[in-house]
């Protein structure tokens, strides 16, 4: 129950500071920059299953969420750098 008020209070100023609502993210495609920055980031700060991130973040099945992962680990991706240090300043 801790965990998923964290997700959710995490995943609202997440979506604030990427300027997207969750009708927007939702509308999306599973596989856009800014989904995998918020896995990450909820990910980062949570013990969230695979299941509820998916859900939630509408990445389509459980299994995309390491690549994710993986994917803002990799840091070659520019957008996704600066994505991943816009979500960093809602701990400011």
């Amino acid at each position: 129950m801790h965990n998923e008020r964290e997700f959710l209070r995490l995943l609202s100023a997440g979506l604030k500071q990427l300027g997207l609502t969750s009708k927007s993210l939702e509308a999306l495609p599973t596989g856009v920059p800014e989904k995998k920055a918020l896995v990450w980031y909820i990910r980062s700060k949570t013990t969230v299953s695979n299941d509820w991130l998916s859900e939630h973040i509408f990445c389509g099945h459980p299994s995309n969420i390491s690549s994710c992962i993986n994917a803002v680990k990799d840091k070659k991706n520019k957008i996704l750098n600066r994505l991943v240090k816009n979500l960093l300043k809602c701990e400011d």
